[in-house]
């Protein structure tokens, strides 16, 4: 009887080199089961689609994991030569577009089943039936189609992830992620460290690691309220230290990405987990991918220093709008501008780097919703030069609840799994929405304040040439009186510098 299990990672269209943490978790929680389980990685084999089809014999299932983008274009390319080679061999995807997704991968027949949420306990029950001819519609959350209908059995609760193995890579070489990490001269470790120390890190060896799952926040346009109904659960703050422990000691890292919806809802596990680091003497510098503005700002000054004792070098805030008004429709209006900015300037007084993100063009934003945000973000910029502005558009994204109104406004969504993948779908507006217009109005002017303005007006002035030090203070001048487009005397004061440095190379 079969008793190996492929878990494929489909090709990303950036940050391609991120471990494949959903497959290692239920990788993880299969081989508790004693079943055989192999990932493989498109990102890293360029053979990955032969890779899995030279094994279709063997395996009792494929899995697939997939986001919005390059992702589901790959994955259904690859379940359609499943299909054609081996009809009768199981697809299994999970992740969270297809948890939201589920009826257009059934319907396509890119899928036989669905895993919907968290997928350590439901892959485990469904690898069991498939092995043993059992029900499958009786498993709780699954996606499937019986009978000629697409069904969807009842939601699974979250299962406890300290019940779970502790986070491993076993399964994976985690040296080759490491490594490939390692050559992005540009990455976010090297640029977050020098920014603190000034020099460049020693050990630049880097993983990324998920503390939780779910969230309790309902945020408008995020589909976890849907899928987690606003329910979280978090490794224990000793357990978290004893998996960050292992994996430093294992693989000689520098430095952890927590790739989390909501790192701090449980201050206690935080402040445990610094606590334990310490106590274990683990050197190693991290980085939590969601922290609100709000739980930052009501730390003490106490527990932010024991943050940054402990290795904290940076940290996301998803700030997303300045105008009260946009922040209700975001359901986000616990962190106004002024949250944000004290939580920023706690985070900088201790050393610790806010990367601030910000949304533009949701559904029926006003053109000055828009503009206010976008100079928020730069008055941020300016008052507090070491911390990073990150300004993105809004995209329609089914289990969200601003997909919900992009579809009453006459959004289309695209008619097929390759249409989500297409980049034109990128661009696809809101009819009667602000959308389009901001797209064609402001994204050249976005596109100035994040790689032009912003850098140049909150780099070192001492380490600038002449007409460096002039280019600094347009750019600042640029962000402070809200002049953002046309950058003619950006573009020329550059040319300026190249030609400088060229024929005063000592200067």
């Amino acid at each position: 009887m079969k008793n190996k299990i492929l878990l494929y990672q489909p090709t990303i269209s950036s940050h391609a080199f991120i471990s494949p943490l959903a497959l290692l978790a239920i990788g993880n929680s299969l081989l508790e089961e004693n079943y055989e389980v192999e990932i493989v990685d498109a990102n890293l084999n360029e053979q990955a689609h032969e890779a899995v089809l030279s094994q279709g014999l063997e395996v009792l299932f494929i899995g697939i994991t997939a986001m919005v983008g390059a992702q589901i274009k790959d994955g259904v390319n690859l379940a359609r030569k499943i299909r054609e080679r081996f009809p009768g061999l199981p697809i299994v995807w999970g992740g969270w577009f297809p948890s939201v997704a589920y009826n257009q991968f059934l319907q396509e027949g890119a899928a036989d089943y669905v895993v919907i949420g968290q997928g350590e306990t439901t892959i485990k029950e469904l690898a069991d039936a498939i092995k043993t001819g059992g029900e499958k519609d009786r498993i709780p959350g699954i996606a499937l189609k019986k009978d000629g209908k697409f069904i969807k059995t009842p939601d699974r609760p979250l299962t406890d992830l300290n019940q779970l193995p502790l986070p491993s890579y076993d399964l994976i070489d985690a040296d080759v992620y490491i490594k490939k990490q390692e050559e992005i001269p540009h990455g976010q470790f090297r640029n977050t460290y020098r920014k603190v120390y000034g020099v460049e890190p020693s050990n630049c060896r880097t993983l990324f690691l998920s503390t939780s799952y779910g969230c309790p926040n309902n945020c408008s346009f995020c589909c976890s309220p849907e899928v987690c109904r606003r329910k979280w659960k978090g490794l224990s703050g000793e357990n978290l230290a004893a998996a960050v422990e292992r994996l430093q000691k294992k693989y000689d890292l520098g430095f952890i990405w927590f790739m989390d919806a909501e790192f701090f809802v449980d201050k206690k596990r935080v402040m445990t987990f610094c606590r334990e680091i310490l106590k274990r003497k683990v050197k190693i510098h991290w980085d939590p991918d969601g922290v609100c503005a709000r739980d930052l700002a009501k730390l003490s000054e106490a527990e932010l220093s024991l943050l940054k004792e402990a290795g904290c070098l940076s940290l996301f805030i998803g700030a997303e709008a300045a105008a009260l008004e946009t922040l209700k429709k975001l359901k986000k209006e616990h962190t106004p501008p002024e949250i944000v900015e004290e939580a920023v300037a706690k985070a900088l007084e201790h050393k610790i780097i806010p990367r601030v993100s910000f949304l533009l063009g949701t559904p029926g934003e006003s053109e000055s919703s828009i503009l206010e945000t976008i100079d928020f973000s730069c008055k941020l910029k300016l008052r507090h030069p070491l911390s990073d502005i990150i300004l993105l558009y809004f995209v329609p994204l089914p289990g969200t609840a601003f997909y919900e109104e992009s579809l009453k406004l006459g959004f289309v969504p695209p008619a097929s799994l390759a249409g989500w993948a297409d980049k034109i779908y990128l661009k696809i507006s809101v009819k009667h929405s602000i959308v389009s217009e901001l797209r064609e109005k402001h994204a050249s002017m976005a596109k100035n304040i994040k790689h032009r303005f912003a850098p140049w007006a909150s780099c070192d002035k001492e380490k600038l040439c002449l007409p460096e030090k002039i280019l600094k203070k347009v750019c600042t001048f640029r962000l402070q009186h809200s002049l953002y487009r046309y950058p003619v005397d950006y573009w020329a004061l550059k040319t300026v510098a190249k030609l400088y440095k060229r024929l005063l190379p000592s200067q």
